[in-house]
């Protein structure tokens, strides 16, 4: 049972390891470049205007939910 490990035995493990690394690293940088591209040029000034709508919006809910768990949470606040 006791299966004695070589080097060749480490480096192999090792090549395999580095391999699923710069896979994942791959996969999470095209998830990463999918989720944060670039917008794309508005085309006229309603386009312009809705985006700093939809940019604004997602702001303020953001600072919203932040705010709700803030005081969830206890806000830091110390109970005597």
């Amino acid at each position: 049972m006791n299966k004695k490990i070589t080097l060749e035995d480490l480096e192999l493990r090792r090549q395999k390891v580095l391999s699923d690394i710069r896979l994942q690293e791959k996969k999470m940088a095209g998830t990463w470049n999918g989720t944060f591209s670039p917008l794309k040029e508005a085309t006229s000034l309603t386009d312009s205007i809705a985006r700093s709508v939809k940019s604004v919006l997602s702001l303020y809910q953001g600072v919203m939910w932040g705010y709700r768990l803030v005081r969830f949470f206890g806000g830091g606040k110390r109970k005597k």
